[in-house]
């Protein structure tokens, strides 16, 4: 097939040659062809969008679209994206029934957020200080945006009177579990700075000595007792002592620093690894008893002023 070497000689050329090759080609092709490619695309575009965090309307829709047209026939790999999409939509429409459920049992005003990273769900639950002040007792009182403690030193017999008790709403059936506390501790002329931090029903004690560092340990047993408690503050400051392996972090006295209690259950048993950190600091790292029907409730403890500005508890739940 010569070319043309003239724009007559082109025209003729695309409507002699050119054209019913196009037309032939369509013809081969087919519109139905071109339609299920077009579905295909929308499919995934929908479905690109519905993991971005759009609603999946526009993704059911789509896969409708496309199961009644285009299922009974579709190759393998198809058939492998149809299934993904189908079992994604099955655990989105679960995740937004549990955050619904949420969304009902947590306190009023916190914030809740539930994330499926394919196994597990994960539910983090917000509480900043004024729905922190519903869980407290006497000698706390919300100023500025904080929840303060301002008792002073107290006696290890009034401390169960002046806790503050966080019901994040999360079951008791759950995986590995953390508690985030942002507070600000006073500077040491203030006296001992002690503080008693109970999650899942495994008591830990928060020290910080009159150097500011702040250390940590389990406390064996009631918190109330105190032998148990006098027990784990001793732990907890051989912890921050030891050279070698100093296990301590660094207090910035008025500043909002953060501590940390992650609980990971053992497959099998009542037990569980629990860590303590200060900031990114591990004060403590140990197996400990526990009890599973307990639920990712927190309990504060303060022996000292503090003062909080929130709490996170985290989870991941059984489907």
């Amino acid at each position: 097939m010569a070319l043309p070497d003239s724009r007559a000689s082109i025209d003729a050329f695309v409507l002699d040659e050119i054209w019913p090759r196009i037309v032939r080609v369509r013809a081969d092709i087919g519109p139905e062809v071109i339609d299920r490619a077009v579905a295909y695309k929308r499919l995934h575009e929908a479905w690109d969008r519905a993991r971005d965090g759009t609603a999946p309307r526009e993704l059911r829709a789509a896969l409708a679209q496309w199961k009644a047209r285009f299922s009974t026939d579709a190759s393998a790999a198809e058939r492998d994206a149809q299934t993904y999409i189908e079992a994604w939509l099955d655990r989105t429409d679960y995740r937004l029934a549990e955050l619904r459920r949420l969304e009902q049992r947590v306190p009023t005003g916190a914030k809740v957020r539930l994330t499926d990273d394919g196994e597990q769900l994960h539910a983090e639950v917000l509480l900043q200080a004024a729905e922190l002040q519903r869980g407290a007792a006497d000698g706390w009182e919300l100023r500025g945006g904080r929840l303060e403690f301002a008792g002073g030193v107290q006696s290890i017999a009034d401390m169960e009177h002046r806790g503050l008790t966080v019901d994040a709403g999360l079951p008791a059936a759950t995986g590995r579990s953390r508690v985030q506390l942002d507070a600000a501790l006073p500077s040491s002329d203030h006296g001992e700075r002690i503080y008693v931090l109970t999650f899942r029903g495994i008591s830990m004690v928060v020290v910080a000595d009159a150097s500011d560092r702040v250390c940590g340990a389990v406390v064996r047993g009631n918190p109330q007792r105190r032998d148990r408690l006098h027990a784990a503050v001793r732990q907890a400051l051989l912890h921050s002592i030891n050279e070698e392996e100093s296990q301590a972090g660094l207090l910035l006295a008025g500043a909002s620093q953060r501590i940390t209690i992650q609980v990971d259950p053992v497959p099998v048993g009542a037990r569980a690894r629990v860590q303590l950190l200060f900031e990114r600091q591990v004060l403590c790292d140990e197996l400990v008893p526990l009890n599973r029907s307990q639920a990712p409730d927190f309990e504060l403890y303060p022996l000292q002023d503090l003062a909080v500005s929130r709490v996170e508890v985290g989870a991941e739940l059984s489907r």
